[in-house]
């Protein structure tokens, strides 16, 4: 449009931000807030406000979501939502229950967008009183039985938050189930590891002659690899196979490897890997996660190796799992090479995931004194990473200085796990200190 010289209108700017929007694509949001600028303050305007509010909300910029709310012109229920709905999805549920109340407070109605977002905010904070008095009143604009949009929601939000009562309650009622409604239930199970009663709403689900589709299949396929159903993820596997839908999803061809890696099946891992028309990243980390997770660190490095020929940019999770290789194999040269590698794309030692693993990978090696350094400069100080110091210390015969980092640890109100307890037992007993290995004993106990 504008390379034909036809100059876009307010209206243009609003559907625009909201494609940004729906795409999560906050840096083109930025590019028309820079050009709309270059033409006047035309965030004054309210269609535009609106449009900018929604934008940030859901590109989760509530900061400036919040900024260019406050100096909207007019706050209606559509901008109003919008922030709500912001808040909302990114789990900021105390800041969305704020604003219903504000908004109410200042005479403006919620409609049942509004509605269905509160709910999903107080359910994520545990106020579930509250969640279900919000059902009451979305039932006084539509029926939540009848209205299948409406229904599936109700349904999601309870499961996402493990409210499972409310949700099969809310779920019998409704007067027509799609696939959707069925995998709101599913993977609200499978996500809070109720795998067995995940398996059996698929088994129902088919019953009543709905097809599953990949959403379907993701969640069932995770929750075999969780119990080991063998059997019937190899069902699974034979249906996405003979649906052709691997070759439309590749998250489907991801899902298939994961679930054969959480069995321990890794050849069938790797022959599904092999067969996958698209080897992504994420195909990768299953793969290789496989491979650590069952011992084999050579085999694990290896395929990173592989993965950078085939010129497969690592991510986060591709370093974190090569670095808990090289710590199993005490290999701190691998280890090194991989932190030069990752300080050529910049600090990501800054990153909690990556911090810890690098102590947990300097501390198998034996530099405790690397691994005392990144520790120290942590963002975050959490039952693992102090975990990994502590059983560095102790398998190293470091005594007193593991003793040390579990008081250090409880002064700073984080609770040891058994693992911690039994590298600490370890240290106890290396300097002498029977009593204290005792008490931690009594403690695993």
């Amino acid at each position: 449009m504008q390379l034909d010289n036809i100059d876009p209108d307010n209206a243009t700017f609003v559907l625009a931000l909201k494609a940004c929007g729906c795409l999560g694509d906050i840096e083109r949001g930025e590019l028309i807030r820079t050009e709309m600028r270059s033409r006047g303050n035309l965030e004054e305007d309210l269609a535009i406000g609106t449009a900018f509010v929604d934008m940030y909300s859901k590109c989760g910029d509530l900061t400036k979501a919040q900024e260019l709310f406050d100096k909207l012109p007019v706050r209606n229920v559509i901008n109003w939502t919008a922030l709500v709905a912001g808040y909302a999805d990114h789990d900021y549920g105390h800041e969305a229950s704020k604003c219903l109340s504000q908004m109410q407070l200042e005479g403006v109605n919620p409609n049942a967008i509004t509605l269905l977002s509160c709910l999903k905010a107080y359910l994520s904070i545990g106020r579930e009183e509250e969640a279900n008095k919000v059902i009451d009143n979305i039932a006084e604009e539509c029926s939540v039985q009848e209205d299948l949009f409406i229904g599936n929601f109700v349904v999601d939000a309870y499961s996402k938050y493990g409210f499972f009562a409310k949700a099969q309650e809310v779920f019998d009622q409704l007067v027509v189930r799609d696939v959707v409604s069925w995998n709101s239930l599913i993977a609200g199970y499978v996500n809070h590891d109720y795998d067995e009663d995940a398996l059996e709403c698929y088994n129902i689900m088919q019953l009543e002659g709905i097809k599953p589709d990949g959403v379907t299949y993701l969640c069932s396929l995770k929750a075999c690899g969780k119990v080991g159903a063998i059997d019937l993820g190899h069902d699974f596997h034979m249906e996405i196979e003979r649906r052709g839908l691997v070759d439309k999803d590749m998250m489907l061809g991801t899902a298939l490897v994961d679930m054969q890696r959480c069995m321990g099946m890794l050849v069938e891992a790797q022959h599904v890997f092999d067969d996958l028309p698209d080897q992504s990243v994420f195909a990768w980390n299953a793969l290789i996660s496989g491979y650590v997770n069952h011992g084999l660190n050579e085999k694990a490095l290896d395929c990173m190796s592989k993965m950078q020929l085939d010129n497969i940019d690592p991510d986060n999770a591709t370093f974190v799992l090569a670095l808990k290789a090289c710590g199993c194999l005490g290999d701190i040269e691998r280890g090194e090479l991989i932190r030069t590698e990752m300080r050529s794309r910049g600090n990501l030692e800054e990153d909690l995931a990556i911090g810890t693993a690098f102590v947990d990978m300097y501390s198998k090696c034996g530099d405790l004194t690397k691994a005392q350094e990144l520790f120290d400069k942590l963002p975050v100080r959490n039952v693992i990473n102090w975990t990994a110091l502590v059983a560095g210390y102790a398998d190293h015969d470091y005594g007193h200085e593991a003793s040390k980092c579990l008081s250090q640890m409880q002064l700073e109100g984080v609770n040891p796990n058994a693992i911690t307890l039994l590298s600490c037992l370890k240290a106890y007993l290396s300097i002498g200190r029977e009593e204290e290995a005792n008490k931690v004993i009594d403690n695993i106990a």
